[in-house]
């Protein structure tokens, strides 16, 4: 709720009914709340999620009863993981291929490029 307030007063609009508005367009795409749903049952079932490269992710909390707000944050973990864990895997796969395919700087050293800083989705090669 301090959240809303706080974010009510830094973008000067109302955030009433943003939440309701959200669920409904959840309701339209079929497609991710059915991904939405089998990871989250996957990680009941197994404990854990994977990303592409097979990270996993172990979330102990998502079968509790006890604890709803341990288990609500597991969930969103749960998604999470899977989406922007698999997404840096992919990053990381691209960054290498790459960088085995830029000039190695022997045959002509002012060609020499190497991989400066990469961050979620952008690589800088210099």
């Amino acid at each position: 709720m301090a959240q809303q307030k706080r974010l009510q007063i830094i973008t000067n609009f109302s955030t009433k009914g943003k939440y309701s508005q959200c669920m409904s367009h959840l309701c339209h795409l079929t497609g991710l709340k059915r991904y939405i749903f089998t990871v989250i049952e996957q990680c009941r079932v197994l404990g854990y999620v994977s990303t592409i490269a097979g990270r996993r992710r172990y979330l102990p909390n998502i079968s509790s009863t006890t604890n709803r707000a341990g288990r609500a944050q597991a969930e969103r973990q749960a998604v999470n993981t899977t989406v922007q864990g698999s997404a840096a895997d992919l990053v990381k796969v691209a960054t290498i291929n790459i960088q085995q395919q830029l000039p190695c700087g022997k045959c002509c050293p002012y060609t020499l490029m190497y991989c400066m800083f990469p961050t979620h989705f952008i690589v800088l090669f210099q």
